[in-house]
């Protein structure tokens, strides 16, 4: 029987993906999902139920972590009410400018 050895594939440094092109694949990511929120709830007041209703998602988390999370961490909604209120509705921020 030959010795032979193992060789794993070497990705060399220069193929790895840069931090920019990572970074801007998720902002794409979330730009994307966010403008559909903003889309879908116009200038309506609407709860989490109905704006997932409305962009046909049925999965509570992803919307939560795609969608509503980043419109909220990035000023563009916001809840009318306390936080974690049973009949909490969000709305968009009205525009300071």
């Amino acid at each position: 029987m030959r010795n032979q050895s193992l060789q794993t594939a070497q990705i060399p440094p220069h193929h790895y993906p840069t931090t920019d092109t990572v970074t801007d694949t998720v902002t794409d990511t979330v730009a994307d999902t966010v403008k559909a929120l903003l889309e879908v709830m116009g200038d309506r007041i609407m709860s989490r139920s109905e704006i997932m209703q409305e962009l046909g998602l049925k999965h509570k988390t992803h919307f939560l972590e795609s969608y509503l999370n980043p419109a909220i961490q990035l000023g563009l909604i916001e809840p009318t009410k306390k936080p974690n209120h049973p009949r909490q509705k969000y709305r968009q921020k009205k525009s300071k400018i």
